[in-house]
């Protein structure tokens, strides 16, 4: 896990680091939106967004958007106390499948 910190929950605090905004930069990144997405979503500019993923992946230890997505999953970042995913319909469907 020490080489792939953005595969396992050894560090949940890591989310607690992360800004309100950042949490919900990366809960639009977990359902697949793009920055360009994500910016008309929060009405703000694409540069924002970029600036944004970047202190998200510095701060988790992630190299990529995949992987702050998978780090979010697998700390249940976006998970209510039973571990059943909230606000992600995609994963929802997932989980029928």
């Amino acid at each position: 896990a020490d080489e792939h910190p953005w595969e396992g929950a050894d560090e949940p605090r890591a989310g607690k680091r992360l800004s309100a905004r950042e949490i919900a930069i990366l809960e639009r990144i977990v359902q697949g939106d793009s920055n360009k997405h994500v910016a008309r979503f929060f009405s703000i500019a694409e540069p924002t967004v970029k600036a944004h993923v970047k202190a998200i992946l510095t701060k988790i230890g992630a190299s990529n958007r995949t992987q702050a997505a998978i780090w979010a999953l697998n700390n249940r970042l976006f998970s209510d106390a039973e571990g059943k995913p909230y606000h992600l319909p995609i994963l929802l469907d997932d989980a029928r499948g």
